[in-house]
């Protein structure tokens, strides 16, 4: 298993970030007022809408499954490219995602919808879609399906107003007779403003749109990310095209540190090593079992109704209006009083309080044995069990 995180801004989504996080903070404000009106179930969804993954977390969770097996790369920039050109050179079988534009950058298999509890999700393989679909049966080529897929909506450009998925394959499939393996990118993307002109789009609501349609093409078909074999940054497919610049699919660094970065050695945008103080260490039982000293069952005494079990010892012990402490009453060698417990509850205005300076700590100062025919090895009856270090949930997940 291989997960890939999101490395740096693009520089060609800057816009698009910026109105994300736009977004996130709107909605974290918004769950700040329901979470106070006491609407939490509201609360909880704008909570999550508010929520960003940042390198930190990242580098979090690399601390964690790494261990277990898991190989991590951190994309310089997207990981829809970085997913993608694992797809397109075998190095991956499939991608699980939710991110449909894993398909436009030419996953060859996707699994949509997928539920770790039944294991299973909905498979989209590319080659199917132009077969079996019926919208994008008369669309063929991968040029074709692309320019579809970002006029009817993308990260790289701005929402196209009455452009929807139906008026986008209809422009992607009168494309299909102009492409040829001569035309340029600049007559193919001229040839699409054309479109949506005759399809009543009003192309100068938009400035430079030839220029951002032109610049989105680019971005899904060269995109840099970072090549496991070679060690290195490459782009995601090589530029055939004369563009004056390409600052917006990503610098090309150098290999040290695309390596660091891809390790989540160093934070993807400052290009600093991360906090090793933020390094998250193996989980440990809260209260782990005692071999070496065994707790005896105690149990309910039918003749005494005020007699407690210690599930109810612990509850009164930590409900918040009270201090309790646990005593056994009766040596064990009286069959009325055997397994009896009491739990004394103390003010903290009385005298005896934990909260004066004076009171003691409280401990469990006698268990009563098991009868000798039992085989269980048992403390002494005059041991003395701190109550602090006496776990009662051990207890219960030892018996």
């Amino acid at each position: 298993m291989t997960v890939v995180f999101d490395g740096a801004p693009l520089p060609s989504k800057r816009d698009t970030e910026i109105i994300r996080r736009k977004a996130r903070e709107e909605s974290l404000i918004r769950a700040r007022e329901l979470e106070a009106s006491g609407d939490k179930t509201q609360a909880y969804a704008f909570y999550a809408k508010s929520v960003d993954v940042t390198p930190e977390m990242a580098f979090k969770v690399t601390q964690a499954i790494r261990p277990m097996g898991v190989e991590v790369i951190v994309a310089p920039y997207e990981a829809d490219a970085q997913l993608a050109y694992l797809s397109r050179n075998n190095l991956i079988d499939f991608v699980i995602s939710e991110d449909s534009d894993l398909l436009v950058y030419g996953c060859s298999r996707v699994l949509y919808k997928f539920d770790y509890r039944t294991e299973k999700g909905r498979e989209i393989v590319t080659s199917n879609i132009f077969q079996n679909h019926p919208d994008f049966s008369r669309i063929s080529t991968p040029i074709s399906f692309l320019i579809t897929c970002i006029l009817s909506g993308c990260d790289y450009l701005p929402s196209l107003n009455q452009v929807g998925i139906r008026k986008a394959i209809s422009i992607g499939t009168r494309l299909e007779n102009f492409l040829t393996p001569s035309v340029t990118l600049e007559s193919v993307v001229n040839r699409v403003i054309t479109l949506l002109k005759l399809s009543n789009f009003n192309t100068e609501c938009i400035e430079d749109l030839d220029g951002q349609i032109m610049r989105a093409i680019l971005t899904f078909q060269h995109q840099t990310i970072f090549c496991p074999n070679e060690k290195k940054l490459v782009y995601l497919s090589e530029i055939w095209h004369a563009f004056p610049t390409t600052e917006f699919l990503g610098e090309l660094y150098d290999c040290e540190t695309a390596i660091r970065v891809a390790n989540c050695e160093i934070h993807p945008e400052t290009k600093l090593p991360f906090c090793l103080s933020e390094k998250v260490e193996e989980e440990k039982p809260v209260n782990p079992v005692s071999k070496t000293r065994p707790v005896r069952r105690l149990k309910k005494s039918s003749r005494d109704p005020k007699c407690l079990t210690l599930m109810a010892c612990w509850s009164a012990l930590t409900d918040s209006t009270n201090r309790a402490g646990i005593i056994s009453s009766g040596d064990g060698r009286e069959d009325d009083k055997k397994d009896q417990v009491t739990v004394i509850s103390l003010s903290p205005d009385s005298p005896d309080s934990p909260d004066s300076p004076k009171h003691p700590p409280l401990k469990i100062t006698r268990i009563n044995p098991l009868p000798p025919s039992s085989s269980s090895s048992l403390p002494p009856t005059d041991n003395v069990l701190d109550l602090e270090k006496f776990s009662l949930e051990e207890y219960v997940s030892q018996n």
